[in-house]
């Protein structure tokens, strides 16, 4: 029994003199998906309203989803969206729309216009080293009746690191927004 305490005693000291765990957590990174450079285009005077954009579960959080259909995904705890994905997934198409001449915002409390586009996004992923792909289900309506529908399947490659797998899944909604302008 008079062992049980000494032992007890070197027990803890010997937890002192263990090599300490570092508890430094790497430093968060955060991306937004550029949109591209807008020059003078003419715009059309008819607007249309970008509804917020439907995504999938596992694309509705901060961390960057990579992953390529149904292989499953990884979640980037430390590589993080700048905004929220669908905020800036209408962003791009926006300013794409407008290379293309078309008038196009972000649907806000406020905003008048009679067409609107809803995008249904599938799958809007990739992996660096790999591809990027989107798949996405749009419909135009034009007074709450649909005058356009279609159904989108993308691919490009990602480029080897992060930064360009997400300039990737950029340029794939810049191609979006030629297709549906080619459609209307």
């Amino acid at each position: 029994m008079k062992l049980f305490p000494l032992a007890l005693i070197l027990l803890l000291l010997s937890g002192c003199s263990m090599p300490s765990i570092s508890t430094e957590t790497p430093p968060l990174r955060y991306y937004v998906l550029p949109s591209p450079a807008l020059s003078g285009t003419a715009v059309s005077k008819d607007r249309i309203a970008i509804m917020p954009v439907h995504l999938p579960g596992y694309l509705t959080r901060v961390q960057l989803v990579t992953g390529e259909g149904s292989a499953g995904i990884t979640v980037h705890e430390y590589d993080r969206w700048g905004e929220e994905l669908g905020t800036g997934i209408a962003r791009v198409l926006s300013d794409a729309f407008a290379q293309n001449g078309i008038s196009a915002l972000p649907l806000r409390q406020g905003t008048l216009s009679a067409k609107k586009l809803q995008l249904d996004i599938r799958r809007f992923d990739g992996k660096p080293g790999g591809s990027v792909t989107l798949d996405t289900v749009w419909t135009v309506q034009n007074m709450g009746e649909i005058i356009k529908t279609g159904r989108v399947q993308l691919s490009c490659p990602a480029g080897e690191d992060l930064q360009s797998m997400v300039c990737a899944l950029s340029e794939l909604i810049q191609q979006l927004s030629k297709r549906i302008a080619g459609a209307l």
